[in-house]
């Protein structure tokens, strides 16, 4: 449910704003993507995951998810399984490697206005290359989309401010980013920023940015979260 609502968010941006980023770049995410997860890992971070988002405005609310899924099996997604609900359908598959994936056709007031697709591996190729495949097979259908990646990790201590900071300071320099915002509490904080490593980006709140960091510290379980998207982070924090 926290997924789908994060890809809901995409769509309304699309909706809203048109066409936010042309072309497809998962090849030059894919290279960011690994410079990104070495950058979490010499932070000292482990089980590091990637999660991947795609969504785009339809050109015509008559597309059907039967319409649609054609692009999920020619992506290599097997075992489909269809739900349908009032706010959108849901296609759930799977890759011969086990990863799962989820493809989403919404309705807004009742009519079908846009697609979304996520999916989560371990490893960040495997994801850039089922947002490319599916998003290619769905070009015929949609008028604007954006991708969105987000690498997770975890680092087994509790930080305070400090660290939080020093964490940030890291992998910024290994990405060769600049900040353009940061901001946070006691136990969080978050930075927005350009690394020269991804596609350019999109504006938020005035600021062209195309890489977001998310450092949260959970005192009770003594580990801290890092949360470390581009062109800025749609899963939940």
């Amino acid at each position: 449910m926290r997924a789908t609502m994060a890809i809901i968010g995409i769509i309304i941006l699309i909706i809203g704003a048109g066409i936010l980023t042309g072309g497809r770049r998962e090849e030059e995410n894919s290279r960011g993507l690994e410079i990104m997860e070495d950058a979490l890992k010499r932070a000292g971070a482990a089980e590091i995951s990637c999660t991947g988002f795609y969504g785009a405005a339809l050109r015509q609310s008559a597309v059907s998810i039967e319409d649609i899924q054609s692009a999920f099996q020619e992506a290599g997604f097997e075992s489909l399984s269809i739900s349908k609900e009032y706010s959108m359908d849901k296609i759930k598959g799977r890759l011969p490697s086990g990863i799962t994936g989820f493809l989403f056709l919404y309705r807004v007031d009742g009519r079908k206005s846009g697609v979304g697709f996520s999916v989560s591996s371990p490893e960040t190729n495997d994801v850039c290359e089922a947002i490319s495949r599916v998003s290619q097979g769905l070009a015929g259908y949609t008028a604007g989309e954006i991708s969105t990646f987000t690498l997770k990790g975890t680092i087994y201590r509790r930080s305070d401010q400090a660290a939080m900071a020093s964490i940030t300071e890291q992998i910024m320099g290994t990405m060769r980013g600049a900040a353009a915002e940061k901001y946070g509490g006691r136990n969080s904080l978050n930075v927005l920023g350009v690394s020269p490593y991804f596609p350019p980006g999109t504006e938020l709140s005035g600021e062209k940015i195309n890489l977001n960091l998310v450092i949260k510290s959970h005192d009770q379980e003594d580990k801290t979260i890092i949360y470390a998207g581009t062109p800025y982070l749609s899963t939940p924090y």
